[in-house]
This record gives structure tokens, C-alpha cells and sequence, in this order.
């Protein structure tokens, strides 16, 4: 018999919620529903949904300092020569996953003047990618789904390669953002200060 369509009710998803409750999978577990989620796009509509149920949600202190430890290892780690290969073909006036062009290529190149970037398809894509490799939580103060920004580490006015890699973007809450460049200004931005100012 076919369940596609079928609703449980909320009485149903309750008892399952308790039959599940303190249950841990195993590495292989987890590695399937990993593998059968490769790919998948969440719908705005689905991300909105995670960020209602996550409104009011606090970490522990121990989650707390775990998703700190995870962030720092996160952003000191080296970049991979794939990444390095993605940056050269930027560089060179192409980004290889959508195969958008800058400069006088661009579509928005309008004799001498490109459209704002923060309005382009692009700059969207890459700043919902920033947030969803963040899992749309503020990388300072931890706050979820509310207020964020994708905030370049390398600023982008200096560094137009690196404008829509994702490694280069980090989520961070406006007042956060804002506490940021209030202390290290808006120009030559780097991972240092980052690194700084996440630690502080």
C-alpha cells in the first residue's frame, strides 16, 4: 500500500518524537542519510519552516562551546587545491558552477557599468550558500534564522575573484556585522580578523 500523500497526525508524531527520544545512530546510520540527501535543494518555504521551529532555541553551554571548537577547525582549515582551482577560473572572468561572467561579459554589463552585484542572481546564490554552510546561524554569537548576513571575510572591493566563493562568506547576525566593522573598519578585511574577533 502506497503512503505518498499520507499525513500523520500531531498525536501519531508525538509518539514517535518519545520512541525516538535519546536514540543515537550509528556512523553508518548517518552516513546513509547523508548519502541520500547528497544534492537535495531546500525550498525557501522549508528553510523559512526550519527557522520558525528554531526561533527560541537555545544551545547548551556544552553545544555551545562544540560548534565553537567545530568553526575554528572549520576556518583555519587550509584551502583544498580544488577550491585554489576554482579561485584561478574565477580570476579569470568565469565562475565554474554557474557559468556566469564578469566584466564586459556579464549580461549586466551596461556599456562601462555593471548592475549593483548585491542585486544579482549570483551574489544571491552565493549569500543563501554562505548561510546554509553555516546552517543559518550567526558564527558570533550563535543566533539562528533571524537577522543574518553573509559577511565576505575578504572583502570583495579588494578581492573581486573571491566575490562569490562560498569558503570566503561567514554568517554573522547584523549587530554582529555591525560590531565588526565598527572595530576593523571596511577595508583590507581578512581571516585574521576573523579569527580575532570570533575568539574575543
Amino acid at each position: 500500500m502506497s503512503k505518498k500523500g499520507y499525513k500523520m497526525s500531531d498525536k501519531h508524531k508525538q509518539k514517535l518524537s518519545l520512541a525516538h527520544k535519546g536514540k543515537k545512530f550509528s556512523d553508518e546510520h548517518k552516513k546513509k542519510i547523508s548519502e541520500s540527501k547528497k544534492g537535495t535543494i531546500q525550498t525557501q518555504e522549508h528553510k523559512t519552516k526550519i527557522a520558525i521551529a528554531k526561533k527560541g532555541y537555545k544551545h547548551t553551554e556544552e553545544t555551545k562551546r562544540k560548534i565553537s571548537d567545530k568553526r575554528k577547525l572549520q576556518i583555519m582549515k587550509p584551502i583544498t587545491n580544488e577550491t585554489r582551482n576554482k579561485m584561478s577560473r574565477i580570476m579569470k572572468g568565469r565562475t565554474p558552477w554557474n557559468k556566469g561572467f564578469v566584466g564586459d561579459k556579464s549580461p549586466g554589463w551596461k556599456g562601462g557599468v555593471t548592475i549593483n552585484t548585491r542585486n544579482s542572481n549570483e551574489y544571491q546564490i552565493w549569500r543563501l550558500s554562505v548561510y546554509s554552510k553555516d546552517h543559518y546561524m550567526c558564527q558570533k554569537c550563535n543566533q539562528i534564522g533571524k537577522n543574518l548576513h553573509a559577511h565576505h571575510i575578504y572583502n570583495f572591493a579588494q578581492y573581486p575573484g573571491l566575490k562569490f566563493i562560498v569558503e570566503n562568506g561567514i554568517t554573522i547576525c547584523n549587530r554582529c556585522h555591525r560590531l565588526f566593522h565598527h572595530i576593523y573598519g571596511r577595508k583590507n578585511n581578512s581571516l585574521e580578523q576573523i579569527l580575532e574577533f570570533l575568539t574575543k
